[in-house]
């Protein structure tokens, strides 16, 4: 097991994140969980890093700045994966090796045990072109919501990884999560959380609701955001004939620490469909791997 560094009151886990507090004063938490999402026509992705207080909403917010942030070689207030890797945003007019490096020093902070030895990634991807792919229903009328159903099961499926994570490589301590604050969708993962607490009540006891939170701040969810955008743009590399190799950022991302994700298509949501029970599917049913711990050589 990591080690699992000390618990901390949550308002001073806020202060860490520059942030008001998540939660009551008296309150304390000593495992944290940050993701984000990505997403494009073929699917969405929700991926992040589960880890002890002291390593993610502190060491890993101050190593990023220093790393990342200020050693940006022009001014940026965020990194933001798309826009680096497409040369758009704030960089724009950044050449190809600049932002390259950009993305080498963001991976090198993930990847550093001696500054960060306490973090773990997790991460889910639901591929899906049409509401029906997934079962996604509407009223008469209407059409299925597929971004925020799909989101929804992601969310469900990080949720229970990060949990089983914890659990098993950072201890029995409570875990609070944090998600990219995504305006549309905050209120049906909140809802969603919510029915967790129902089925597992001991959610309740190890889990605090999640909180939205602006990456600009909080810096962790820029790496979380690194992570999610190179799990999807994995899947999408599986599917292209042939299939592309894995990326240099996210070859070195799970070779370098734990990482663990799966993913969900519309043959797998059938297979659910006639064999699981929707509210367990954790439980019931193995979704296939988006990458396994240490294991990247797929396409050599």
């Amino acid at each position: 097991m990591l080690r699992v560094g000390r618990k901390i009151k949550a308002s001073e886990f806020a202060k860490s994140k520059g942030a008001k507090p998540i939660s009551r004063v008296n309150a304390m938490v000593a495992l944290a969980g940050y993701f984000d999402e990505s997403k494009s026509a073929a699917g969405i992705a929700i991926a992040g890093y589960v880890g002890t207080v002291d390593d993610l909403s502190i060491s890993l917010p101050r190593e990023w700045k220093r790393r990342v942030i200020d050693a940006s070689p022009l001014k940026i207030s965020e990194y933001k994966t798309h826009d680096c890797r497409h040369g758009v945003g704030e960089f724009a007019g950044w050449s190809v090796p600049e932002r390259t490096a950009l993305t080498t020093a963001c991976v090198d902070t993930i990847i550093d045990k001696s500054a960060l030895p306490n973090i773990v990634g997790v991460g889910a991807v639901v591929l899906a072109q049409t509401p029906a792919d997934i079962g996604a229903v509407a009223l008469p009328g209407k059409v299925g919501d597929l971004e925020g159903f799909a989101y929804c099961m992601c969310f469900w499926w990080v949720m229970e990884a990060a949990l089983l994570l914890a659990e098993r490589h950072l201890g029995s301590d409570d875990l609070q999560l944090v998600f990219d604050d995504e305006r549309r969708l905050r209120q049906r993962s909140r809802t969603v959380f919510e029915l967790g607490l129902l089925q597992y009540p001991r959610l309740a006891r190890r889990v605090r609701r999640p909180e939205f939170l602006d990456s600009k701040t909080a810096l962790p969810l820029q790496a979380a955001d690194l992570l999610a955008h190179e799990t999807l743009k994995e899947m999408r590399s599986r599917r292209e004939t042939p299939p592309r190799k894995i990326s240099r950022a996210l070859e070195r991302l799970v070779a370098g620490r734990l990482h663990v994700a799966h993913f969900c298509d519309p043959d797998m949501f059938r297979e659910i469909r006639r064999n699981v029970n929707l509210t367990h599917p954790a439980e019931t049913l193995e979704l296939p791997d988006v990458y396994r711990p240490f294991e990247v050589t797929r396409y050599r």
